[in-house]
């Protein structure tokens, strides 16, 4: 009976309204029986387990190097790290730490490219054989090029965007915040009142300083009392 019902209407589920909602229930049920309806038990677990079976299949050899440093890149930097990441010492660490980089797992793939330039320099410099490729294909690249320019420029001012549109929204639910919570309070609690709202004041400046690295982020004086003072 529910095979027919879903084999004559397909099966269209709806969650825009309350009815919808309620009534996608009963379609994924008849779904499902319509998927076993009339098959014996052992179809059915031998189909069960074919489905457990086609993790087999999944690659297990892993890049070790790689998920490890997936750590490492989702580190966040504080504004000490910051300094510390663009020193001009920072050189003089790389360097020291040339052999433990992952350029060393590389040198499989370097070295047949390596290999094979070697090569067609050899044909080209001791054979009649001239092996290379023409001008035009170069200059076919230059577009894809500017493209991937042009890209990572926008990728830039993108992350840029994001960060100010962020920003602005901390503002937004600041003054949201101190708007609930000044209707929240009585109007006798007056000293809860002007705490909540320069704590928010703090917050929102005390935000703008840190990312600069500014020594005013550290001095709970200029955190008391901000006067007027651009939080942008």
């Amino acid at each position: 009976m529910h095979s027919k019902c879903c084999a004559a209407k397909p099966l269209t589920v709806s969650v825009s309204t309350p009815r919808g909602l309620a009534g996608s229930r009963n379609k994924l049920r008849c779904l499902l029986s319509s998927r076993y309806s009339g098959r014996p038990v052992s179809l059915r677990k031998y189909s069960a387990s074919v489905a457990q079976k086609t993790t087999e299949y999944i690659p297990t050899r892993i890049d070790v190097l790689k998920e490890r440093s997936r750590k490492e890149r989702r580190v966040v930097f504080t504004p000490d790290q910051w300094k510390r990441h663009r020193a001009v010492d920072r050189y003089n660490r790389h360097l020291s730490t040339l052999f433990d980089s992952s350029i060393f797992d590389l040198i499989a793939p370097v070295l047949f490219v390596t290999g094979l330039a070697a090569g067609v320099n050899a044909i080209n410099q001791f054979t009649d054989y001239s092996v290379g490729l023409p001008m035009s294909a170069l200059g076919l690249t230059t577009g894809s090029l500017s493209l991937l320019l042009v890209f990572r420029t926008n990728s830039a001012y993108d992350r840029w965007w994001e960060a100010r549109k962020i920003w602005g929204g901390l503002l937004n639910r600041s003054r949201d915040f101190v708007r609930q919570g000044l209707t929240w309070f009585s109007v006798e609690d007056k000293a809860l009142r002007e705490q909540l709202v320069r704590y928010t004041i703090a917050f929102a400046f005390s935000l703008k300083v840190f990312p600069r690295s500014s020594p005013l982020a550290s001095s709970e004086d200029s955190l008391r009392f901000p006067r007027s003072s651009p939080l942008a």
